[in-house]
């Protein structure tokens, strides 16, 4: 503080000289509290003064030299910076200043401090070009070098040795410093490999004379403007820890400002607020990280694409920063730029596809050690289909939980994948196209057949060996294409299907993603499409099994044109068969209908499960599996209703649901009677003929 207090009494000593010489007398006895300031400076104080002014990478030497664009100090510079720092740190110069002046710290008091009178156009325009990355200018006074030049708090801070940003910035931005810590990279290494190697090219990590570094390491720039590079991340998950592993990989500290909060701005704040935040990146000595940038993110914002590279990125990349921008597939920075960057701006972009089985591996591998939490890896890599990123937020909210030794383990871990994967998007909203059931059915909860049930095992077998399958025996090699598990379940109502679907899922420990036709359907062209391509994206992050059912309303025969609704229902048919081509998940779908289906459909359906109604055998053991404990129930012929009545599964469950309301009305517990009587109303509801022989021996209870 000793050095900056000097330069302050010196330039104030100065400048009272200078209105001395112009003819104004009394300054002292006016302004008694800048005497006393003026006489602090001795002899001592300038020696200890100019030795510290010729100390290498100190913040004011940066400071200037970030003014005058990386050259050799300009004096003028250098006096309008001073003069702004003394009216920043004493109030009284200002009003000094004010008093006899009219106006506060100008370049044209600069000039004349260091005996300019007549300075060329060209010297002030670039004198307030350099200036204005540190000060504001007030483009109100005319002419130009006449300008206010002011400075903030901000820049007395960063002098101070304050490394953190100032308002407004600290709520519109964040600083990586390589001091803090940053787990490993799990995947993605060669891209950030690639990025840190681009942006060694920026004109801020060219080498320097030590005189204007902050660190022996780091340079800042050339005696003229050098032209940035920018990288450009795109797809899903993990683009900002990457940007941050990049920075780490060229020793750089790195800002990160989410551009969704700069929503709402007038384009004059937001190009004061761009300012503020490249040079919050020249404090820091590091690099510029923008994110959050989106087609929505723009109209928020509410200036055009043009005024943003204008604005800031073109800024950004003229001073020479490393610029990583992380972006939606859906804008282009090199488009953007196409019409105002400079010949040598460089940009590469760099996409973060999908992880593949062997990457999802080492990346749950990679978290759970972090983590310390004991995972299945093969089978999390198989089931889940998630960013690094995601996979993080799953396993930090596992750890919170402190996971759990319930036998459905699998099931709550994947319950969680969803929840956590979804809390910021569109389908916490409601908007999904489908719903999510936790389903509770086990397969023993089934009275089917045993070839049925083979049939089922051989479907949960499939699923939980496709990693076996595709990745360690490397059948992917041939199958690159086509490796969804596809089930069709076929029969008439009532028969189990719907069930087995449930029972499925359970089995897997994954929940069921049921799609919700009325969402689906639309009758605007494409929009059914889109739909659909939802659901399916909804079921392939997090492997859950996508359930369609009554499905020959989606999957039915293409029928030959005749008119434009003909054609349009074919394109979703075909869209159909395309999207189940390239699904690798678990699509389940029933129909009572099974004439209906298109037949290009079963050449892309693994197994057809045909569902008859049950036998006798079967339906006795429907009724048992329906009388639970808890269920309170007198004499009942169980053997007589399964040899009587050939009900399927489905329908037993109504009538048995049927009888217990009835019996609830009597205020009685649970009998022939009542179960009787609800089969008498299911008779009647699907109008079949009621003849008195088929009572039996339990006539009556029934007749009147």
């Amino acid at each position: 503080m000793e050095f900056l207090e000097t330069t302050i009494h010196l330039i104030i000593a100065r400048t009272l000289l200078h209105l001395e010489e112009q003819g104004h007398k009394g300054i002292y006895e006016r302004f008694p509290s800048i005497n006393r300031m003026v006489r602090k400076v001795s002899e001592e104080s300038l020696k200890a003064w100019s030795a510290a002014r010729e100390e290498e990478n100190n913040r004011y030497h940066y400071l200037l030299a970030l003014a005058d664009n990386g050259r050799q100090t300009d004096h003028v510079i250098e006096s309008a910076v001073d003069l702004c720092l003394a009216v920043l740190y004493t109030p009284e110069f200002a009003a000094l200043l004010q008093y006899y002046t009219g106006v506060g710290v100008t370049l044209n008091l600069a000039y004349q401090l260091e005996g300019i009178s007549f300075p060329s156009w060209d010297d002030v325009r670039r004198k307030l070009d350099g200036l204005s990355l540190i000060c504001y200018i007030d483009h109100r006074k005319s002419p130009v070098k006449h300008a206010e030049l002011m400075l903030d708090d901000r820049v007395l801070g960063f002098l101070l040795g304050d490394n953190l940003p100032g308002e407004p910035l600290n709520s519109l931005c964040t600083v990586f410093s390589l001091s803090l810590h940053l787990h490993p990279l799990y995947a993605y290494e060669d891209l950030a490999a690639h990025a840190a190697a681009h942006l060694k090219n920026s004109g801020r990590l060219t080498e320097l004379p030590v005189r204007y570094t902050m660190t022996p390491d780091r340079h800042i720039g050339s005696s003229a403007k050098k032209s940035g590079c920018l990288v450009q991340f795109t797809g899903n998950g993990g683009r900002r820890f990457l940007a941050k592993h990049t920075a780490k990989l060229l020793g750089i500290s790195l800002v990160l400002a989410d551009l969704t909060d700069w929503s709402g701005m007038t384009e004059e704040n937001f190009f004061a607020y761009s300012m503020q935040l490249i040079r919050e990146v020249l404090f820091q000595n590091g690099g510029l990280c923008l994110y959050g940038l989106t087609e929505e993110c723009v109209k928020l914002i509410g200036i055009t694409k043009a005024a943003l590279a204008k604005r800031l990125i073109l800024p950004a990349i003229e001073q020479g920063l490393p610029l990583i921008v992380c972006t939606d597939t859906d804008i282009s920075i090199r488009q953007i730029l196409d019409k105002y960057r400079h010949e040598e701006t460089i940009s590469v972009l760099l996409e973060l596809t999908p992880l593949d089985y062997q990457m999802r591996k080492l990346v749950w591998q990679g978290f759970a050690n972090q983590y310390g939490i004991d995972l299945d890896i093969l089978r999390c890599a198989r089931c889940y289909q998630l960013t690094p990123s995601e996979i993080s937020r799953v396993l930090s909210a596992w750890q919170e939980r402190n996971g759990t030794d319930e036998p459905r383990r699998n099931f709550h871990f994947s319950k969680l994948c969803y929840q956590v994967i979804t809390q910021k998007t569109s389908d916490t909203t409601g908007s999904s196209p489908g719903h999510i059931i936790y389903p509770k059915v086990l397969l023993n909860d089934l009275k089917a057949s045993p070839d049925i049930r083979k049939s089922l095992d051989y479907v949960i077998s499939s699923v939980n060996g496709t990693g076996r399958i595709f990745e360690d025996w490397n059948l992917k090699e041939r199958y690159a294409y086509g490796r969804a598990v596809t089930v069709l379940l076929c029969g008439p109502p009532g028969t189990g299907k719907t069930m087995s679907a449930h029972a499925i899922a359970n089995a897997l420990d994954i929940p069921l993603y049921q799609v919700n036709l009325s969402c689906i359907v639309d009758k605007y062209i494409g929009e059914t499409e889109k739909h659909l391509e939802q659901a399916f994206l909804y079921a392939e992050k997090t492997n859950m099994v996508l359930f369609f059912d009554e499905a020959d309303s989606l999957f039915g025969r293409r029928s030959e044109v005749s008119d434009a609704k003909d054609k349009y229902a074919n394109t979703e048919v075909s869209y159909l068969l395309q999207r189940i081509e390239q699904y690798e998940g678990i699509v389940l779908l029933a129909t009572n209908l099974m004439n209906n289906i298109d037949p290009a459909f079963l050449r892309r359906i693994k197994y057809v499960i045909r569902f008859q109604p049950p036998d006798e055998a079967q339906r006795l053991a429907i009724w048992e599996s329906c009388l639970i404990p808890e269920l309170p129930v007198g004499q009942l012929d169980l053997p007589y209703l399964a040899r009587q009545f050939d009900f399927c599964g489905g329908t037993i469950k109504n009538i048995l649901l049927n009888a217990c309301a009835i019996s609830v009305c009597k205020n009685e517990i649970l009998n022939m009677r009542h179960i009787l009587m609800a089969v008498k109303a299911e008779y009647l509801k699907m109008d079949r003929i009621i003849d008195t022989s088929m009572w039996g021996e339990y006539a009556y209870l029934i007749l009147p």
